[in-house]
């Protein structure tokens, strides 16, 4: 009997490119008496798993859970979950779901629930919790069964024992078999997270702690974290020394808005665990002026100056006004000791500082590096620069962006209503003359 050939990947790759990223209605029905032909389309068919928690959708999450238990060799192939929103209510009738569901998928809760870190949990409210309809523990052990992920997107909710469950195992095995050298989590890269208002009712942010290790992760390079609150004991100059892990090497690009429970002692440890930064955008619209009070403004740009020479986008929102008070020290921000800075977007009294010694109006020439390509300035649009007399003329800028970049990192993955949307923004670099 004549086997059919197997002709080249490289001939599929090239099928498939015919093909957009949302036709997988089209292209999965394909059918190639070929060798190689599953090869080239398992990879993409789990490639990526979305679930936004739609009461439609809700059996899917189920059925992804019993997948990636029963076949570990599908598993490595899910490079990205998203997984936004996923803990929604929605409705009366979800309830009703919710046990229907765990009867007919009650052999994969007690796999998942053996397997995944879950079993020095109690199992009965376990179960309780899963028969109400709450999805935290399906969440945690599906993310404790992906060994290749690579991508997370995901709203957290707290408390979340099931979360605090899983991260101590997953540090230090594999759930891919014996003799795998995959570990969960290990080759994450871009990280997004937001605390689940809807859950929370927008009081209880993602709490960064020695149990939750979301920054100790050695693969990541992006982290975005939406309402967060940093431990300040987490990162503290002493615990740093002792701790067996550290915030990945390889981290340079962090979007973060800051919970107002938050201490600035724990940003600020944070901060200085960050070994290289390109991007960076920080809001600190929650942060009360107390919080401010033992460092000053001064305190940011000192730990921001290890990046002068890196640092290409900068974002700072909500930093308030900065002390007039006769015992307060002149300062000026810094910017343009920047030297590859090309996005900065900032509120213009925290650009100009408090320093006297510039009278209006205020010359931003003086204060901005020469290679500044896109310029924004936070603010309602009548106001945002009479009051530091700062002109909107400049001559030296480029072409200038339209949108913050802390609006594209960070509100990808926040709820439409979320209050940081209605921030005014007045970009003045978009009307500014080309060089």
């Amino acid at each position: 009997m004549n086997f059919a050939p197997a002709l080249p990947l490289e001939v599929f790759d090239l099928i498939f490119s015919y093909f957009k990223d949302d036709d997988k209605g089209l292209w999965y029905r394909l059918s190639l008496i070929n060798h190689n032909w599953y090869a080239a389309v398992t990879p993409r068919l789990y490639h990526t798993f979305k679930n936004n928690g739609d009461y439609s959708e809700r059996e899917r999450l189920w059925q992804f859970l019993q997948t990636v238990i029963a076949s570990p060799e599908l598993a490595a192939h899910v490079k990205t979950v998203d997984l936004q929103h996923c803990l929604k209510y929605t409705g009366p009738k979800s309830f009703c779901l919710a046990q229907f569901l765990c009867s007919k998928y009650q052999h994969t809760i007690q796999q998942g629930i053996a397997r995944s870190g879950l079993s020095d949990l109690q199992e009965s409210p376990l179960k309780h919790a899963l028969l109400n309809d709450d999805r935290r523990p399906l969440v945690a052990m599906i993310l404790a069964f992906l060994p290749a992920l690579e991508t997370l997107y995901m709203h957290v909710s707290e408390p979340d024992p099931y979360l605090r469950a899983i991260f101590p195992y997953l540090s230090l095995h594999s759930l891919n078999g014996p003799g795998s050298n995959l570990k969960v989590f290990q080759q994450l890269k871009p990280l997004f997270l937001a605390a689940d208002e809807q859950a929370s009712g927008g009081k209880d942010p993602i709490r960064i702690d020695g149990d939750i290790p979301f920054v100790y992760f050695p693969a990541l390079h992006e982290l975005n974290l939406l309402h967060v609150n940093l431990n300040p004991h987490v990162f503290s100059r002493t615990t740093r020394i002792h701790h067996p892990n550290g915030v990945s090497p390889l981290l340079s690009n962090v979007s973060i808005v800051l919970h107002k429970d938050t201490k600035l002692e724990g940003f600020m440890g944070f901060l200085e665990c960050i070994p290289h930064l390109i991007n960076f955008s920080v809001s600190f619209s929650n942060t009360p002026d107390s919080e401010w009070a033992p460092y000053g403004r001064i305190a940011l740009w000192k730990r921001l100056s290890r990046f002068e020479s890196s640092l290409r986008s900068l974002d700072l929102y909500g930093m308030g006004e900065p002390s007039l008070q006769p015992d307060t020290d002149k300062f000026c921000a810094p910017v343009w000791k920047f030297s590859e800075l090309k996005s900065l977007y900032i509120e213009p009294t925290v650009l100009a500082g408090n320093c006297v010694d510039h009278k209006p109006p205020v010359q931003l020439m003086h204060h901005l590096p020469g290679g500044l390509k896109h310029l924004g300035f936070y603010g309602y649009k009548k106001t945002a620069c009479r009051q530091k007399g700062i002109p909107l003329t400049r001559k030296r800028l480029g072409q200038g962006g339209l949108y913050s970049e802390f609006a594209r990192s960070s509100f990808r993955h926040s709820r439409p209503y979320h209050p940081g949307m209605q921030q005014a923004l007045l970009d003045i670099a978009g009307h500014l003359p080309r060089q």
